[in-house]
This record gives structure tokens, sequence and C-alpha cells, in this order.
């Protein structure tokens, strides 16, 4: 296909799926009249909130085809870099940040190419506006002194209590804002704010954002994409968003929609501290995105600039991302896995190199250092020492030439090349197949909903009312069910909690015994002083406590005298690895072992409610299936638990353990000497005694052991925070969806048997304009079915999607 052809099959393709979507409104409009009549029943204002979310959806989806809007997800930990990540995008510092935590809406920054002076819009500052009146309210007769006695002040932090002291000052928060300096008041105000209400127990304003267009927009040219064209078009959109557990009740939903529905999430963490304690807070966090973003997740290990010899090199923190963080998990039929996906880069280097080249860009020279302080943070990145004589000439080129090879050292462009570029290749499959398959899913729906009314219509009223009533006892027959299955749930879920945490509790025992045997063999020849350790060794701790508590003395005493010492770290590491492969068999061994238990637990439950919905469901169900002369499905699916892939960090442990020493070596040498006692006229052949510094690595045993047992539990710990999620999130909430759906789906085939019964008691001439108009919609979906399938079946094609 030419260039020429590829161009012109975008827009045919656009006009195409957006003449579908006006049919579909077309067929739904009818559709919502149907036996409709001035006098609302509960049932039509049920179908008719049906209807409204259809039309909701289709015109998001009109709005995407329109745009063919690709969005990036943005979602971190506390401080891992993710505003600056966006920021070195971007090339300018559109993002404000803190020490504190920043984020709690998300924002929307969209690339305009041309656009080189930022621009915000707020669709509805309404809300923020009547917060600010009311924390105005409050101060009001009070000066800054007596801030202290409001209720909920002391849990401001000291960066909200600064907006707090201002905000007598401002008038109204404004639709539009240009400018970074203005942007930057704003959003620091807008996120303050909703933190004061809380703290203040106002209304919260994010309780009046419902949908993404609600929150800030900033349009802007990206530095990145600066004089980037890509042949599939599409906008791009990159969203900072607040991580899941960091959202408000206010803003769970829209943050999961966000993740759910962004063409590409990035989850930010920070290299420094892997390994740490932090970790498992990375995990909990990080991992919950996870299974909203599923396939679409990248990670970017932020700060890997402070890489040193003992941490981990690049592919290591690869390999550790893979498998220790994400390991590979099976979520509804889908395996989910980082690999490939994962990427070590410093985000400083990257936003200093493109804060410079969109400089250099924009204006042919570096601002003024005095005005812009970060001139002289690029200077010291870029040129090292060498900063202050480069920095004298703001216009040399030489500037584009060490921004480029400081992107290369933040190592963000082939991540950059993955996440966006080829996700904005993928903008208009992404958007168009997108929109075509909530037509399909829409169409088809109303296509069941009309075959059940065309069928109700052609019934006498008593076999509908008889239908009506089998319908109204089967409900009470769910709900009951449901009722009756709470007790047995409660049972399940606390028994296989209890099962669960025993069973890690004793593995972590077991764990920590099998540590401890091993210490206990390192030391077990030093019960009693060697004949060649001097005995002051055992004396030179505190008389009394010796003589107090012998048995900390030995302990002390056995930790001292079983150092081990290597001239060289890989030596080291060499001795750590066999003491860590003989314990990680056992440790490995049997953590697997318990998992398996785990996995045969969730069976035996999943067996029980298996039987509990055979007895007590399926019968409902098919007796419904029976009496419509039709098929549907609802089942009850509960994947099996995926937990943290089972492996002690050997790298935490060597850096934890093996500590260099810098000593001083004595050494002899020969020389030559001129002596008194030859008159100083002959050279003697003299040997002395010299020093020299080396460094040692050594391993305390002790140390050992308090490393692996930390690590054991900081293992167990994650793994029964993982068991108890699962049963308290994906158990549960499998369970009670397969409820909710079999509710929903009797309510609506009641909903349209009622609506067939309305029609039915109309004159014969409006019934059969009626029925007319049911015949015409089903002509016209049977038609726009076909005609989705064959969009679908070219944009595959196209975009060679299979």
């Amino acid at each position: 296909m030419n260039h020429k052809s590829r161009i012109n099959f975008v827009p045919y393709m656009q006009r195409e799926i957006l003449s579908q979507i006006n049919q579909l409104k077309s067929i739904i409009s009818v559709f919502r009249g149907l036996g409709n009549n001035n006098d609302e029943s509960e049932q039509d204002i049920s179908s008719d909130a049906e209807i409204n979310k259809w039309e909701k959806i289709i015109e998001e989806e009109r709005n995407k085809v329109e745009q063919l809007h690709l969005t990036l997800a943005f979602v971190g930990t506390m401080k891992a870099g993710k505003s600056m990540i966006i920021n070195s995008i971007i090339g300018s510092k559109i993002l404000p940040s803190r020490n504190t935590p920043m984020t709690t809406l998300p924002t929307i920054i969209t690339h305009k190419p041309g656009q080189k002076e930022p621009v915000l819009n707020l669709q509805n500052p309404l809300p923020f506006n009547k917060a600010i009146t009311s924390i105005k309210e409050i101060l009001k007769n009070k000066d800054k002194n007596s801030y202290q006695e409001i209720n909920g002040y002391y849990l401001l932090t000291d960066d909200i209590k600064t907006t707090l002291f201002s905000i007598c000052d401002i008038s109204i928060i404004e639709q539009s804002y240009i400018g970074k300096k203005d942007i930057h008041s704003v959003l620091i105000l807008l996120n303050d704010v909703t933190r004061i209400c809380k703290a203040f127990e106002l209304e919260n304003p994010l309780k009046h954002c419902t949908k993404l267009e609600h929150f800030p927009n900033i349009t802007i040219e990206f530095s990145y994409l600066n004089n980037r064209t890509e042949e599939r078009g599409g906008t791009l959109s990159l969203i900072d968003s607040p991580g899941p557990n960091e959202a408000g009740q206010n803003l769970q939903e829209i943050v999961e929609k966000v993740l759910s529905d962004a063409s590409s999430v990035v989850g930010v963490i920070d290299y420094t501290q892997l390994g740490s304690k932090a970790e498992r807070d990375i995990q909990i966090s990080i991992r919950s995105i996870q299974r909203l973003a599923k396939s679409r997740l990248f990670v970017l290990v932020n700060k890997f600039d402070q890489e040193t010899n003992d941490s981990l090199n690049e592919e290591k923190t690869i390999n550790y991302i893979h498998e220790k963080l994400f390991p590979r998990e099976g979520i509804d039929g889908e395996v989910l896995s980082v690999q490939g996906r994962a990427y070590p880069i410093s985000a400083k280097s990257g936003f200093f190199a493109n804060m410079a080249k969109r400089a250099m860009i924009n204006d042919g020279m570096l601002p003024d250092p005095s005005i812009e302080d970060w001139v002289e943070d690029f200077g010291r990145l870029a040129y090292a020492t060498r900063a202050k004589s480069f920095l004298k000439k703001l216009d040399d080129e030489q500037h584009i030439h060490a921004s480029d090879d400081l992107w290369e050292d933040s190592k963000m462009g082939h991540p950059m090349e993955e996440i966006i570029t080829n996700s904005l290749k993928q903008a208009v499959p992404l958007s168009l197949g997108s929109a075509l398959s909530k037509i399909s899913s829409i169409n088809s729906k109303m296509g069941s909903n009309l075959e059940l009314i065309d069928s109700s219509i052609k019934q006498e009223i008593s076999n509908l009312n008889e239908s009506l009533k089998r319908l109204s006892t089967r409900l009470k027959m769910v709900e009951a069910a449901e009722n009756e299955l709470v007790v047995l749930k409660q049972e399940i879920l606390s028994n296989t909690r209890k099962q669960t945490q025993s069973a890690f509790r004793q593995w972590e025992r077991q764990a920590r015994n099998t540590v401890e045997d091993w210490y206990k063999s390192v030391a077990k020849n030093l019960d009693k002083p060697s004949k060649n350790v001097p005995l002051f060794q055992y004396f030179g701790f505190d008389v009394l406590f010796n003589l107090l508590f012998p048995e900390k003395t030995l302990e002390l005493v056995r930790e001292r005298l079983s150092t081990r010492e290597f001239t060289s770290e890989q030596e080291a590491k060499e001795f750590l690895n066999a003491i860590f492969t003989q314990l990680s068999f056992f440790i490995r061994d049997s953590l697997e072992t318990e998992v398996s238990k785990l996995n045969t637990m969730v069976n035996e439950a999943q067996n029980k409610l298996d039987l509990f919905i055979k007895d007590k469901v399926n019968h409902i169900i098919e007796e419904e299936k029976e009496d419509l002369k039709n098929s549907f499905n609802v089942d009850i699916k509960i994947p099996q638990p995926s937990l943290t892939k089972i492996e002690l960090s050997l790298e935490r442990i060597e850096r934890a353990v093996i500590n260099p020493k810098e000593v001083d070596i004595t050494y002899t040498y020969e020389t030559l000497e001129r002596k008194w006692y030859t008159l100083w006229l002959v050279d003697h052949n003299i040997t002395k005694k010299g020093t020299k510094k080396e460094t040692i690595y050594t391993i305390d045993p002790g140390q050992v052991r308090a490393a692996l047992i930390d690590n054991i539990d900081n293992t167990g710990d994650i793994i029964t925070a993982q068991v108890n999620s699962y049963i308290a999130d994906i158990f549960q909430q499998n369970i009670d969806s397969f409820f909710s759906d079999l509710v929903k789906l009797f309510q609506d085939i009641k909903i349209n048997i009622e609506k067939g019964k309305k029609i039915k008691q109309e004159n014969d001439e409006i019934k059969q304009e009626i029925y007319s108009n049911i015949k015409s919609m089903q002509k016209n979906i049977v038609f726009l079915d076909k005609r989705t399938k064959d969009t679908k079946r070219g944009v595959n094609e196209y975009f060679n999607i299979y």
C-alpha cells in the first residue's frame, strides 16, 4: 500500500465509524420510545438508565475516534520521580513537585505541535471555588497564629499550611491559565484545597469530578516529539495520576477508570528503594496497578544514576523487576508479565537534557543562570568540572550536542521509543477498535432486548403475568441464596485466611530455625578459647557484663572470632554464595510446598462454592432459560492466587553483609643503605618493614544470620499480605459479582417483558406502529452488526492485527 493510500485510509475509517455511531444512536433513540408514555413507571426509569449509559459510552467513543486520542497514565510511589519523568518528556517544568505528597487529582498534559507556551484549562472550577469559600469562612476572624485551634489543622503538612496562610488572598480559580508560573500555582492550590477539605471535614470538590475532562488539562508541545510526525496520526496525552492506594474514596473510581482506559500505564519506582524495607510498599501499590493495566504496564526504575559498585547493575535490576517485583501471573485467562518492559533510567538527566534542548530550539540560547537555576544543574551534569567555562557562552551550539549526550546517559531514549512512539503508532487502531467493539456490544445487547420484547408481544397477557410472577419468585430465591451464601462465604474466607497465615508463619519458623542451625554450626568450635586466640579477646568486654550474662558474652565472642576476611570482593561473594545455596534449597522448597497447599485450599473453597451454586442457584437459571426459550451464561470464576516468585535475594544480602575495610598491611622490602661503621662509604643490603593500604572484605556470620532472617520475614510478610488481599478482594469480588450479574440479568428480563406487556395493551394502531418499529430496528441491528464486523476486519487487516 503506498503512502498516499495509507494516509487516506484513516480519515475514511473515521468517517465510516462515526457514521455507524450515528446509526446506533438512531436505533437507541427509537428503542427508548418503545411503549413509553407520559406516566413513567419504575421499569421505564430503569430502562432509561441503561439507555443513558449506552449513550454516554458511545459519546466517549465518538470523541476517541474524532481525536484518535492516546493516553499514557503515569503512577508511582512517593518521591519516585514521576513528575520529573513527565517534565523530561515535555522538556519543561510543567508539573510542580515538593518533598511531601503532591498529586491528589489526575492532571492531563496533551501534546500540541507548535504550542511553546503551556495553557491550562479547567472545565468546571466551581466545586473548587465553593471549597475555597468554605475554607475562608472557617478562617474568618482568625489570625494566622490561631489557625492551630481549627479542627484538623494538625493533619496538614507544612507545605499545605503555607497554602492555607495565603488562601484568604485568593479570589477565584479561573477556567484558563497561561504560563508555567501561574500553572504551578493553580495546580498546587487545587491539590492542597482537596487535602484541606479532607482535614477540615468539608465537602470534597473531587466529589463533582466524575470524568477525566473535569480535571486540569494542559496543552503544550512536547520537546521529545518536536518535529516528529507519526504516519498513523493520533493525539498524545500524559496523565499524572495518584496511585489507587493514594486516591481518596471520591477519586478511587475515576483513577481506576483512567488506568483501565489508558493506552499504556507507566509505573515509576525508585531504584534506591530496591531491596529496602520500602520494597513491600512498592509491591503492594504497583502490583495492584498491574491488575488494572494488565499487559499495558511498563515499569521505569528511576534514579539509576545512583548505581554504585555494590548495587544492582542494569541487567540485574531488570531481572529483579521481572522476577521479584512483577513475576508472571495469570488473571482472567491472561498471563501478565513486564518481561521486556522494565527499564532503569535517570529522569534527572533526561529532564535537564530536554530543558536545555527546548531552550536552544525555541530561543537559540540557554537562559541566564542567575534567572533560571536549572541551567547550572544542566551544566554540572553535562560538563562536570568544566561547567563554568562552557556556560560562559549561552548560545553555543555545543549545548545541543551536550543535551543529546545527556539524554543518552539518562537511558530514557529506548523506553520512550517503546512506550510513546510505538503506542502512538497504535493510537489509531486502538481508538477505532475500541469504538467498533463498543458499537458491537451495545448493538448486540439491544438486539437481545428487542427479541424478548418481540416475543412478549406475541404472548397472551395471562402468560406474561405468569412469567413475571415466576421471575419475581426467582429473584427472591436468588436473593435468599445470596443471603444463605454469606454464612458459607464467611466460613470459607475465615478458614482459608487462618490456614494460609498459619502455614506461612510455620514456614517462617522453619526457615529461621534452618538459619539458626547453620549459624550454630559455624560457631560450634568457638565455645572455648582457641589456643591461638589471646585471652584478652574474652575479657575485652565489660567484666560485670561477662559475669552476669555469660551466654550473651559467648555470643558476642563468637561473632567477633568468626568474622571471615577476604582479599577480594569476588572471594567474599563466592563464600556467601556457597552458604546461600545450601540454605536456599530448603527455604525455597519448603515455601513452594506451602504455596501448593494454598492452591489446594483454594480449590477446596471453589468446590464448596460450586456445590452450593449447583444446589441453590443453577436450577433457577435453567428454569428461566426454559421459560424464555433462550440461552444465557452467568458463571462464577475465581482465579488461582498468584504470589511473588519465591526466591531469597542474594544481592540484597551481599549488600548488607560484605563489608569493605581499608587496613594497613605490613610487608618487607630490600634496600641499600650506608652505615656509620663503614664511614658511609659502602652500600649495605638492608631488609626493612613497610606498611601499605589495602582493602579487605569481611563477612560476619552474625550479620549473615540477621540479613537472612530479615529477608525471610520480609518474604513472609509480603506473601501473607498478598494472600489476605487475594481473599479479601479477588475471591470475594468474584462471588459478589456473580450474584449482582445474575440479579441484573433477571431485572433486565423483567423490564423487557413488562415493556412487551405494556405495548400489547396499546390500541391496535399504536401497537402496529410499534411492531413496525421493532421489525425495522431488528433489520437495522442486523445490518449494523454486519457493517461493524466488516469494518473491524478491514481495520485489523490494514494494521496487521491478528
